[in-house]
């Protein structure tokens, strides 16, 4: 396969993720309105998507590789930033949590120019530059400093600049095979989301959590995208 192919490959694969990522909010707010608000839901399809990866590494049995520790803390902590997105779109306004958590770009050109000294096109200068254009407008606009105003913006911004750190130790380090490398994903998003369950407080007067047919297969979908 030709070099252009693989980037033409890695480009679709990358599209089709953010489109995945960005729709996620259905699911997610669907739970919530079945009474699994805060951070259960994710909690919820986080749990599938560990025990689905768990039963997949039985049955394949990927072989036994060395593990290199920051690739690891670095695949847990790509989980964790998901997490911690999955439960702001749940506490927050959803357009502000998604654009607060795709300034990605932004952290991970600041990372990899100011702390690792690589090497970066004047055009993710420019990234960085409409980036924080757009926080202006979308947190500032009537309200002075440009900050999050809701629980759901702050674990956006959090889960954005966490996922900018894994992303960078992945590909620094990240020499696990897919499927081990997604269980370890999944196991960081797991207790991501249960400090989040210990931390924040319980909603009074929430939604009863009503269990059915339709909550189900909507946990084990959003299981099967994670």
């Amino acid at each position: 396969m030709s070099s252009h192919r693989h980037t033409g490959l890695a480009s679709l694969y990358v599209l089709l993720a953010g489109c995945l990522w960005g729709l996620y909010w259905m699911p997610v707010r669907a739970l919530a309105a079945a009474g699994l608000a805060g951070p259960l839901g994710s909690l919820a399809v986080a749990t599938i998507a560990l025990l689905l990866l768990f039963a997949a590494m039985l049955v394949w049995r990927p072989p036994r590789a060395r593990v290199d520790p920051l690739g690891l803390l670095a695949s847990a902590a790509g989980g964790a930033a998901f997490m911690l997105y999955s439960v702001g779109l749940v506490e927050g306004r959803i357009s502000s949590v998604i654009l607060l958590f795709y300034l990605t770009p932004v952290w991970t050109t600041l990372i990899t120019a100011l702390v690792l000294r690589w090497p970066v096109p004047r055009l993710r200068y420019a990234v960085i530059a409409f980036g924080l254009v757009g926080l202006v407008l979308v947190l500032g606009a009537g309200h002075g400093v440009p900050l999050p105003r809701q629980l759901g913006g702050w674990l956006g911004l959090a889960a954005g600049l966490l996922w900018s750190v894994a992303s960078i130790g992945m590909r620094i380090r990240g020499e696990m095979a897919p499927l081990p490398g997604s269980t370890v994903f999944a196991a960081g998003a797991l207790i991501a989301g249960l400090l989040l369950w210990l931390i924040l407080p319980a909603e009074p007067g929430g939604v009863p959590i009503r269990f059915d047919i339709a909550t189900a297969g909507l946990m084990l979908a959003a299981a099967l995208l994670w």
